[in-house]
């Protein structure tokens, strides 16, 4: 879009856009949030529902619900597009999938008295709901009629309910006191009694569709499922499915597939007669997110704090869980990282402060400085002359107080204010200065080098509610922003702050005690020059400020957005004066965090109310300009007079130095894009054309390094996509690194061998998707697995095959599991064994396979490679059968899995990733043809020219200024 000349930008100039919402875990209120049928199934958070397609597995819906935690989800039999969600509210809404919209109730009743509801299988206007006094209430909603079914034990509360699939008359009850029963409503009577379960234990019950009289119970005991049939009283069979126990599960109607939710909160879709994990959801939060951090040393990494009292690590490119931190109690409100990166502080509303070590996930140091809730904490590091590097942490809370002490827990100094102490930030520039808001509308600026008579520089007044945040600018010295209940943001320009001095501060013992308590002494400190940022209509919370743009600033509110500002345009008439918002993807309730990495600015991650933890990139016409002249080896745009003055950008200009503009190696490109941003799949993408050119170097000759394509590959981090040459000694290394469990606990029989075998199972499982099937069946055979090491092993030779039967006429076979691949690749179905993960949406299996097909990778015998000259030998002596016609090269095999990869990711908008998934096996016309579809005009540009690609038709698609900039600078 073209910018006014006579203006510094306009309101279309920046835009905010989603690039990545990760959802939340399943909620752990109540057990009845799970649901689904043939096409759809859900779950719910407190206050969300996540609605996923069942058979690629993608999240295609996410409403909001109701104003206080959702208690159940139910889908009408009768019409898939349509389920109802009950609240502890008290109500029960319809919804419909196709449109989102939210009807009227359907009926409302007490959540705090029906704790289950189940629709009739064949009568609409039916539903039964289980009650906290046992009974059962079966309401006609036709004719407003409530039937009651009294209880056998008074007062022992209906845990789960469900009617039978194959009878209208027959409803399976448990009770909180563990016992499950089978009752006949149309006489009231109980038909049958089943074996007592451990009391409180019985989390949901479930009919099994294709076993015609059995179901299923979960426990909080286990991740173990049991078994049942009406003709006995005990359980006929256990299936564990997961490490942590069951929060909940429930069957999809008409099918063989459960859906599970356990206690970490991750959800599972469970094949019931293949016993296979269909689809298996990251854990996630359960509660409201509260905050947000990237770690200082690692733009990859992100911590989240919750309301369920836990700290996650993610890693950010496919947000893979890395870290779990637990054992503080309460609501978790904030966290800070230490400058390494090593440690991490988190602070909880009942006062303590955690100071975490990440590497080990253990507790370094729990302290309690603060007799009430503390909201805020922060750490910074300072330089001392006299006693070297000093870590000091600052704490704000609800006692009134803010505390400054080390990271060994010394407390240094303890301030106290008038009100409830909120958002506390060290200054960056001076880090003697710290802020800090309060509860009586008023944000507070202290000097911990002064003494109490001057330590207090400015009480910051102009605020008309709670003022919640307060954030220094990085960039400019003395630049404060705040945000307050009244909605709005103010900006300080504070004058005559000290200049920092690094032997100023020593610690001191004991703490001193400073008091600011009486609100008329601190009149003279009161400061109200400010500007006023007027925009969001709920209470403000987080804020942060750009670090290479000093006049941008973030800000999030209760109102569910996220607003960016430029300060420099402020005007004190109008009603509003933010530049951009995302008000087409806003979070569903309370944007409670905000962050951002220098080395990725132009990328920012926020947590919410809703659950979720959401990606956001800045972008527009100013920063396609800042993009392009950076290339052009230049940090500024001279249309809209907005400059890049932050240290990465620095950088990442001194990099240029002897090179050509718009000529520049892959390296710099990829350090450019990331710095920009840019959504999923940017890492993978230059990953794969950076590690192309080197390939290119080593095969010219001109490259330095190893280039043994036998190299064990250690998994250092989970990815959506991995170049083709490291795929499958990536897969032998994670199967290396699964197998060595054995050395480490021991044999087979010890108490942790049924952990140790699902390890072992893994590490099989790679080695034959990696084609060595020898190691396949050795580890079948220790695991007793021998029926299936058998089967395998004529494929690897005679005499092996012979040595294995003759050692199974010794020992019993054990029970199979069904499990295709192996069977598939022995047979050279290889074509079979890469649809079959295909199907699944496992990309990384289904290449890995393709890849060691192509390369003849099979360690234990004959290679796939020559049973595939063989049959290309036999089809020319016409000895080839009809199912062996059009058999696949390899390389043919290869590329159309890497297709199929790119087709799917392009119907989820993930372009990025399609183009890498061409590019990863040299389709490079394809790969940017995805990236103009996608509109990534100058990130196409700078991929053909690192590959040596045609740039001719990329110009075309380009915009007037951009092609002509491009047209000057480089040499088509």
């Amino acid at each position: 879009m073209p910018h006014d000349p006579d203006e510094d930008f306009t309101s279309n100039s920046w835009e905010i856009k989603q690039t990545l919402l990760h959802p939340s875990g399943c909620q752990q209120w109540s057990t009845k949030v799970l649901g689904g049928n043939k096409s759809l199934f859900a779950y719910c958070s407190t206050l969300s529902t996540y609605i996923y397609d069942s058979k690629r597995f993608q999240l295609r819906k996410l409403v909001s619900s109701h104003g206080k935690c959702i208690s159940a989800i139910i889908f009408s039999p009768h019409d898939d597009n349509i389920f109802a969600t009950s609240s502890f509210d008290g109500s029960v809404k319809i919804w419909d999938f196709r449109s989102q919209s939210n009807k009227v109730p359907l009926c409302e009743v007490s959540a705090a008295k029906y704790k289950s509801i189940q629709w009739h299988p064949s009568n609409f206007n039916v539903i039964a709901a289980g009650s906290t006094d046992g009974s059962i209430g079966l309401f006609d909603l036709e004719i407003e009629k409530l039937v009651k079914i009294p209880p056998i034990e008074k007062g022992v509360a209906i845990v789960d309910i469900k009617w039978d699939t194959l009878s209208d008359i027959y409803i399976l009850a448990a009770n909180m006191n563990g016992s499950i029963r089978l009752i006949d409503i149309s006489t009231q009577e109980h038909v049958r009694s089943f074996e007592r379960e451990i009391t409180g234990e019985i989390q949901s019950l479930c009919w099994l569709p294709f076993a015609p009289g059995s179901f299923a119970t979960a426990n909080s005991r286990t991740g173990t499922l049991k078994i049942w049939n009406v003709s006995q009283s005990k359980p006929i069979e256990r299936l564990r499915l997961h490490s942590t126990a069951f929060h909940s599960f429930t069957m999809i109607p008409n099918s063989e597939r459960a859906l599970c939710s356990f206690v970490d909160g991750s959800v599972c879709l469970y094949h019931m007669k293949k016993k296979q994990k269909e689809f298996v959801g990251k854990p996630g939060h359960t509660e409201t997110v509260f905050g947000c951090q990237y770690s200082p040393h690692n733009m990859n990494s992100l911590a989240t704090s919750s309301h369920d009292s836990s700290i996650k690590i993610w890693d950010t490119v496919t947000m893979h869980l890395e870290k779990n931190l637990v054992g503080q109690e309460g609501v978790i409100y904030a966290m800070s990282w230490s400058a390494d990166g090593m440690y991490l502080a988190s602070c909880s509303i009942n006062g303590s402060v955690f100071i975490w070590d990440i590497e080990t996930s253990q507790v370094k140091k729990q302290l309690t400085h603060h007799k009430k809730a503390c909201y805020c904490i922060d750490w910074c590091q300072t330089v001392n002359r006299n006693v070297g590097d000093i870590d000091w942490l600052l704490s704000s809370g609800g006692d009134c107080s803010v505390c400054v002490f080390d990271d060994s827990g010394d407390l240094y100094k303890r301030y106290w204010l008038p009100s409830e102490l909120f958002g506390c930030q060290w200054n960056e520039h001076n880090p003697n200065i710290f802020s800090v808001g309060s509860m009586d509308s008023y944000a507070y600026v202290f000097d911990i080098s002064k003494d109490e008579d001057s330590a207090l520089l400015y009480v910051l007044d102009g605020h008309s509610d709670r003022c919640f945040h307060t954030k220094w600018n990085p960039l400019s010295y003395g630049l404060l922003a705040t945000g307050s209940d009244d909605n709005n943001l103010r900006v300080w320009n504070l004058p005559d702050l000290p200049v920092y001095q690094d032997d100023r501060v020593t610690p001191m013992t004991p703490a001193a005690d400073f008091f600011y308590e009486q609100p008329a002494a601190l009149k003279k400190f009161h400061f109200t020059d400010s500007k006023v940022l007027r925009g969001h209509t709920s209470n403000v919370r987080p804020i942060i400020w750009h670090t290479e743009i000093p006049h941008l600033l973030f800000s999030g509110s209760w109102d569910g957005k996220i607003l960016l500002w430029d300060i420099r345009k402020i005007d004190e008439s109008s009603s509003s004066s933010f530049v951009g918002s995302t008000s087409t993807h806003s979070h569903l309730a309370d944007v409670y965090g905000l962050s951002s990495h220098p080395k990725r600015p132009f990328t920012i991650a926020s947590s919410s109310r809703d659950t979720t933890v959401r990606f956001w990139n800045i972008t527009g016409p100013v920063v396609d300009n800042l993009l392009l002249n950076c290339i052009n080896c230049r940090l500024d745009d001279d249309r809209s007079k907005n400059c890049l003055e932050g240290p990465e950008s620095a950088r990442l200009l001194k990099l240029t130095d002897g090179m050509k503009p718009f000529n520049m190696d892959a390296e710099f490109y990829q350090q450019v894009f990331t710095f920009f941003g840019g959504g999923v799949g940017l890492d993978e993408l230059w990953d794969i054309i950076v590690k192309t050119m080197n390939k290119r170097k080593r095969d010219k000759g001109g490259g330095e390094g190893e280039n043994n394509s036998n190299n064990i590959i250690a998994v250092s981090a989970v990815r959506h996509l991995y170049h083709q040459d490291e795929i499958v000694r990536l897969g032998i290394g994670k199967a290396n690194e699964l197998e060595s469990v054995k050395m480490r606990l021991g044999s087979i029989g010890d108490n942790k061998g049924i952990k140790k075998e699902e390890i072992l199972k893994n590490a099989a499982e790679i080695y034959a998707k990696a084609g060595d099937l020898k190691k396949y069946c050795l580890l079948m055979v220790e695991l007793g697995e021998w029926e299936r090491a058998i089967a395998i092993a004529p494929s690897i030779g005679y005499d092996f095959w012979q040595e294995l039967t003759k050692k199974y006429g010794k020992v019993l076979a054990g029970n199979l599991d069904e499990n295709c691949i192996p069977f598939f690749l022995a047979g050279g179905a290889v074509r079979n064994a890469v649809e079959f993960y295909g199907d699944r949406n496992e990309s990384f299996d289904a290449v890995m396979i393709a890849k060691s097909f192509e390369k003849s990778n099979c360690h234990g015998g004959e290679s796939r490679n020559h049973n595939y000259n063989n049959k290309q030998e036999e089809g020319k002596n016409g000895r080839e059968n009809e199912d062996d016609e059009g058999e696949d090269t390899p390389q043919d095999l290869l590329k159309s899995t890497h297709c199929r990869m790119a087709e799917d990711f392009s119907q989820d908008d993930k372009l990025i990733l399609a183009a890498a998934s061409h590019f990863a096996v040299q389709d490079n016309e394809k790969g940017v043809e995805k990236l103009l579809k996608g509109k990534n005009h100058l990130l196409a540009f700078c991929v053909a020219s690192s590959l040596g690609v045609s740039v001719s038709e990329i110009m075309d698609c380009m915009s007037g200024e951009h092609a002509k900039a491009l047209t000057e600078n480089y040499y088509l």
